[in-house]
Protein backbone atom coordinates (compact mmCIF):
# COMPACT_ATOMS: atom_id res chain seq x y z
CA UNK A 1 0.00 0.00 0.00
CA UNK A 2 0.68 3.78 -0.33
CA UNK A 3 0.03 6.84 1.51
CA UNK A 4 -2.28 9.38 0.36
CA UNK A 5 -2.30 12.38 1.30
CA UNK A 6 -4.52 16.09 1.38
CA UNK A 7 -3.78 18.25 -1.28
CA UNK A 8 -3.55 21.07 1.21
CA UNK A 9 -2.41 20.04 4.31
CA UNK A 10 -5.65 19.94 6.62
CA UNK A 11 -7.97 20.60 4.01
CA UNK A 12 -9.51 17.39 3.77
CA UNK A 13 -12.56 15.85 5.28
CA UNK A 14 -10.66 12.89 5.29
CA UNK A 15 -7.77 11.70 7.01
CA UNK A 16 -4.20 10.95 5.02
CA UNK A 17 -3.92 6.96 5.19
CA UNK A 18 -2.65 4.12 3.62
CA UNK A 19 -4.25 2.97 0.26
CA UNK A 20 -4.65 -0.22 -1.50
CA UNK A 21 -2.88 0.31 -5.21
CA UNK A 22 -6.28 -0.29 -7.02
CA UNK A 23 -8.20 2.44 -4.82
CA UNK A 24 -8.69 5.42 -6.77
CA UNK A 25 -7.37 9.18 -5.79
CA UNK A 26 -6.12 12.09 -7.13
CA UNK A 27 -2.99 12.60 -9.41
CA UNK A 28 -0.20 15.51 -8.43
CA UNK A 29 3.35 15.33 -9.46
CA UNK A 30 6.91 16.73 -8.34
CA UNK A 31 9.87 17.95 -9.95
CA UNK A 32 13.32 19.01 -8.92
CA UNK A 33 12.89 21.72 -11.64
CA UNK A 34 11.07 24.80 -13.23
CA UNK A 35 8.86 22.59 -15.85
CA UNK A 36 7.53 25.47 -17.03
CA UNK A 37 3.88 27.04 -16.92
CA UNK A 38 1.48 26.04 -14.05
CA UNK A 39 3.96 24.90 -11.85
CA UNK A 40 4.71 25.95 -8.33
CA UNK A 41 7.41 25.86 -5.78
CA UNK A 42 5.93 26.69 -2.52
CA UNK A 43 8.61 28.42 0.24
CA UNK A 44 10.16 25.56 2.46
CA UNK A 45 9.85 22.94 -0.45
CA UNK A 46 12.52 21.11 -2.41
CA UNK A 47 10.08 20.72 -5.25
CA UNK A 48 7.87 21.96 -7.86
CA UNK A 49 4.32 20.67 -8.31
CA UNK A 50 1.35 20.38 -10.49
CA UNK A 51 -1.34 19.03 -11.04
CA UNK A 52 -2.27 19.41 -15.13
CA UNK A 53 0.71 20.14 -16.79
CA UNK A 54 -0.22 18.73 -19.92
CA UNK A 55 -3.82 20.34 -19.86
CA UNK A 56 -5.37 17.48 -18.34
CA UNK A 57 -6.76 16.81 -14.35
CA UNK A 58 -6.13 13.47 -13.53
CA UNK A 59 -8.64 12.37 -10.58
CA UNK A 60 -9.68 8.87 -9.61
CA UNK A 61 -6.88 6.90 -10.66
CA UNK A 62 -4.92 3.95 -9.28
CA UNK A 63 -1.50 3.87 -8.37
CA UNK A 64 0.03 2.41 -10.91
CA UNK A 65 -2.27 5.33 -13.22
CA UNK A 66 -1.08 7.75 -11.46
CA UNK A 67 2.52 6.58 -11.17
CA UNK A 68 2.48 5.84 -15.25
CA UNK A 69 0.91 9.69 -15.67
CA UNK A 70 3.46 11.62 -13.83
CA UNK A 71 6.81 9.69 -15.46
CA UNK A 72 4.86 10.29 -18.62
CA UNK A 73 5.11 14.04 -18.28
CA UNK A 74 8.83 14.33 -18.35
CA UNK A 75 12.15 12.47 -17.46
CA UNK A 76 12.45 14.41 -13.81
CA UNK A 77 9.01 14.22 -13.17
CA UNK A 78 7.11 11.62 -10.53
CA UNK A 79 4.43 10.99 -8.22
CA UNK A 80 5.55 13.28 -4.84
CA UNK A 81 6.62 11.95 -1.70
CA UNK A 82 4.41 12.23 1.26
CA UNK A 83 6.62 14.21 3.06
CA UNK A 84 5.99 16.62 -0.02
CA UNK A 85 2.38 16.53 0.19
CA UNK A 86 2.61 16.98 4.17
CA UNK A 87 4.39 20.22 3.42
CA UNK A 88 1.71 21.40 0.78
CA UNK A 89 4.36 21.40 -1.92
CA UNK A 90 1.91 21.48 -4.39
CA UNK A 91 -1.05 23.53 -3.23
CA UNK A 92 -3.33 25.41 -5.55
CA UNK A 93 -1.73 23.71 -8.38
CA UNK A 94 -5.04 22.56 -9.87
CA UNK A 95 -7.49 21.10 -10.96
CA UNK A 96 -9.52 21.65 -7.10
CA UNK A 97 -7.27 18.77 -5.39
CA UNK A 98 -6.51 20.86 -2.24
CA UNK A 99 -9.58 18.78 -0.51
CA UNK A 100 -8.87 15.69 -2.00
CA UNK A 101 -6.50 12.38 -1.07
CA UNK A 102 -3.61 12.65 -3.64
CA UNK A 103 -0.92 9.40 -4.43
CA UNK A 104 2.10 9.71 -3.04
CA UNK A 105 5.26 7.43 -3.70
CA UNK A 106 5.76 6.61 -0.41
CA UNK A 107 5.41 2.97 0.41
CA UNK A 108 4.27 2.02 3.53
CA UNK A 109 6.75 0.51 6.09
CA UNK A 110 5.88 -2.46 8.59
CA UNK A 111 7.06 -1.62 12.15
CA UNK A 112 10.55 -3.18 12.98
CA UNK A 113 9.91 -5.52 16.17
CA UNK A 114 13.62 -4.57 17.43
CA UNK A 115 15.14 -1.95 16.00
CA UNK A 116 19.32 -2.39 15.74
CA UNK A 117 21.17 -0.12 18.45
CA UNK A 118 23.75 0.49 15.65
CA UNK A 119 22.10 0.37 12.28
CA UNK A 120 24.73 0.59 9.54
CA UNK A 121 24.39 3.79 6.95
CA UNK A 122 25.10 1.86 3.90
CA UNK A 123 25.70 -1.89 3.35
CA UNK A 124 28.82 -3.43 3.78
CA UNK A 125 31.04 -4.90 1.00
CA UNK A 126 32.13 -8.26 2.84
CA UNK A 127 30.56 -10.42 5.53
CA UNK A 128 31.49 -9.01 8.87
CA UNK A 129 33.99 -10.73 10.84
CA UNK A 130 33.89 -12.20 14.12
CA UNK A 131 35.77 -10.20 16.37
CA UNK A 132 39.27 -11.67 17.79
CA UNK A 133 39.19 -12.47 21.27
CA UNK A 134 42.30 -12.86 23.40
CA UNK A 135 43.13 -16.63 24.04
CA UNK A 136 42.29 -16.80 27.95
CA UNK A 137 45.12 -19.60 27.74
CA UNK A 138 47.67 -17.30 26.56
CA UNK A 139 50.85 -17.94 28.57
CA UNK A 140 53.27 -15.99 29.83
Amino acid sequence: SRWVICGKANNCGEQNSLAEPNELHEVRCCSPFNEGSGWVKRPGCDVWGESNSDGSCYASKTFSQAKTICEGLGVNIRLCRKEELENSCTRGSGCGFDNDLVWSSTEAVPPTKAPSLSPTTSPTASPTQVPLTPNPTTQT
